[in-house]
């Protein structure tokens, strides 16, 4: 369940997973405990929601072959990774939300969205007819550790002058490639085995 953990890490990689978070910690100047307890709720949403795309979309599709089915929803990955550019030109408004109560971090919820790269290892998962507790505890443990560091260094780096308007470039630019690169390797995983 390692490829669960490490895909799980790999995806809050896409700065829409974490910098949303570390801003609102640093504008709010959250303790490290009200960080890392903040993010670990926020994450176990998004994976949440991942697994209820997961749910739907198995039902739905419950009588197509298994190469179809893992097809699609890899397809469908990539499509919404797409959706996902439209996103990132939104990171820079998280600076401009201060402490605006509840909706800065309904805000930075909404960016993160759901945990669509989920949804191609479950169904991989259940075609070997394992369960799908531990690969989405490896995939929830891979995403809270990795999140919760990036949102502490997040919440360090602001402090930087300059540091947060060129990481916001940067994630403007280049954010949308994590996600496609991790549904082409999610893919060239599941299409080798």
């Amino acid at each position: 369940w390692a490829v669960a953990f490490l895909a799980g890490a790999i995806h809050v990689l896409a700065p829409d997973h974490w910098i949303p978070l570390s801003i609102l910690s640093w504008q709010r100047g959250w303790d490290a405990r009200r960080t890392a307890t903040t993010t670990a709720a926020t994450l176990l949403l998004h994976v949440l929601s991942g697994l209820v795309i997961f749910a739907v979309l198995d039902r739905m599709l419950s009588g197509v072959r298994t190469f179809d089915l893992l097809s699609i929803s890899i397809a469908l990955l990539l499509a919404i990774s797409l959706l996902r550019m439209r996103r990132f030109e939104r990171i820079r408004g998280m600076t401009r939300l201060g402490r605006a109560g509840q909706w800065a971090w309904i805000s930075a919820a909404a960016l993160l969205g759901p945990a669509e790269s989920l949804v191609p290892l479950l169904l991989k998962v259940n075609e070997t007819g394992h369960g799908i507790v531990i690969p989405v505890t490896a995939y929830l443990m891979g995403t809270v550790a990795a999140g919760t560091a990036l949102v502490a260094f997040g919440q360090q780096a602001w402090n930087r002058p300059l540091l947060l308007p060129r990481s916001l470039s940067a994630a403007e630019r280049n954010g949308p490639l994590v996600p496609a690169l991790l549904a082409f390797g999610i893919a060239i995983v599941v299409l080798i085995r």
